[in-house]
């Protein structure tokens, strides 16, 4: 029972990221997330508490984690970068 849970709030986590990384330039909210993942916002928030993470939190890495892969790639610059991530001025 205690593995299948973990294995669930995992997913949830994922699912979470992966949503993330498909809308970078408009990223969704967390109610527009958790009713893709047909669940409540405050579920949703709860499942992220049990795995010991927040939406805000995984947005941010997502972000971070794209734009430096965009950096390492050499093709865009920091202002390109920052466009195509949804960063304004």
């Amino acid at each position: 029972m205690f593995n299948a849970r973990k294995l669930v709030i995992t997913e949830i986590v994922t699912s979470v990221e992966q949503l993330l990384r498909t809308h970078l330039t408009s990223p969704p909210r967390i109610e527009d997330v958790a009713r893709t993942l047909n669940l409540s916002e405050r579920s949703l928030r709860r499942k992220l508490s049990a795995a010991g993470r927040a939406f805000r939190e995984i947005h941010d890495e997502v972000r971070t984690e794209c734009a430096m892969d965009l950096l390492r790639a050499g093709k865009l610059n920091v202002a390109e970068v920052g466009h195509a991530l949804g960063f304004s001025e």
